[in-house]
């Protein structure tokens, strides 16, 4: 028996829908990672230093091989229960490195999470470190002294709307990402999964914020070149690393170059060769599935790349049975260190051969 002309369209409407929906969940399962094959890696001996929970962007100071680490129990927090983040020290010069915490006096709250560290030509620094105090956002400034911080200053500002890192470029000069333009809810979710290029970086030039790149899904870490002159931004529902010419008089970003790496890139650092390297989420779905329980395992990775040349390499895999959610890799000679963002620990690994950085 034939079909009726209107049920015919109706079922080929009704194909077309559900091709659509099919295209769009595969496109999402491929960028998420899902189908991605882990075989763990690393050319090194890793162990775990605990104390800090949630350890997720670690940043080291290459003259005094001392490590700062941001602190926050996002689990907690996530639970409603009130608990007081940190910023730590590790030594990496030390044979034993052990967490010192600096900001126990710190009021009225910290709750960090990028940090930047800023040297002077005197040999002094300041840490720059994002914090999200209950319902607020700003930039907290310490200067640096023997083992404690001394704060400095907070930084306020609207355009800080969801800022995740901070690249400090002076005194009171700074970049911030913001990794949402919406606030959490639908818009934010759909943000996410559709991959949204909807967010930006803001310039705080001693005085106030304005945005100085656009157009980003889910900008994350951000850093910069030795010599100042090129800003890397971690794109990471893009799984890109974007790259922007600084004017170093007016900090001002012009687009440069996309790296596609093909993975949820986290927080960047960089090293004195100029070579980024990035903490990564493989499958981003696993990461979803952690954040929600911790016995869900999601794989860690860490990415050194090339900006001169765009070649990319892949430093170290796991299951995330070592560590899940890697946010950050910060390295030191041959010492590497990976944290993460949900973790009770991060990772101290010594490679087998000295590190480019």
């Amino acid at each position: 028996m034939d079909m009726p002309k209107p049920m015919k369209k109706l079922a080929l409407v009704a194909l077309v829908v559900v091709g659509l929906v099919g295209g769009v969940v595969l496109d999402l399962l491929h960028a998420s990672g899902y189908f991605k094959t882990i075989s763990p890696h690393f050319a090194g001996q890793c162990r775990p230093i605990g104390g800090m929970p949630g350890p997720e962007d670690i940043t080291v100071n290459p003259d005094t091989g001392v490590a700062y680490v941001s602190s926050t129990d996002r689990r907690k927090r996530g639970a409603g229960r009130l608990t007081r983040g940190a910023i730590y020290a590790l030594d990496l010069e030390s044979p034993d490195p052990r967490p010192i915490e600096l900001t126990g006096d710190f009021q009225p709250e910290l709750q960090p999470h990028g940090l930047s560290l800023l040297r002077d030509p005197d040999g002094g620094a300041s840490l720059f470190v994002v914090n999200h105090p209950g319902a607020d956002h700003t930039v907290e400034i310490f200067d640096v002294r023997e083992r404690k911080l001394a704060h400095r200053q907070t930084i306020r500002g609207d355009l800080l709307r969801s800022p995740n890192d901070v690249l400090a470029v002076g005194p009171r000069q700074f970049y911030v990402t913001n990794d949402h333009r919406h606030p959490a809810g639908w818009k934010r979710t759909a943000s996410d999964f559709l991959r949204l290029a909807d967010s930006d970086v803001v310039f705080f030039d001693g005085t106030g914020f304005r945005v100085v790149a656009e157009d980003i899904a889910y900008p994350n870490g951000i850093t910069m070149s030795p010599d100042g002159r090129t800003v890397f931004v971690a794109s990471t529902t893009e799984r890109a690393i974007l790259s922007y010419e600084r004017n170093k008089a007016t900090g001002t970003l012009s687009f440069r170059e996309r790296f596609d790496v093909g993975t949820g890139v986290d927080n960047l650092e960089i090293g004195s060769d100029g070579a980024v390297w990035a903490g990564a989420h493989p499958q981003m779905l696993a990461f979803l599935g952690n954040a929600r329980d911790p016995a869900n395992l999601s794989p860690s990775q860490v990415l050194s790349l090339d900006p001169s040349t765009g070649v990319f390499q892949e430093q170290f895999l796991s299951l995330g049975d070592d560590l899940s959610t890697s946010s950050v890799a910060a390295v030191h000679g041959n010492w590497m260190l990976i944290g993460s963002v949900f973790e009770e620990h991060l990772l101290l690994c010594e490679r087998d051969q000295v590190f480019s950085n």
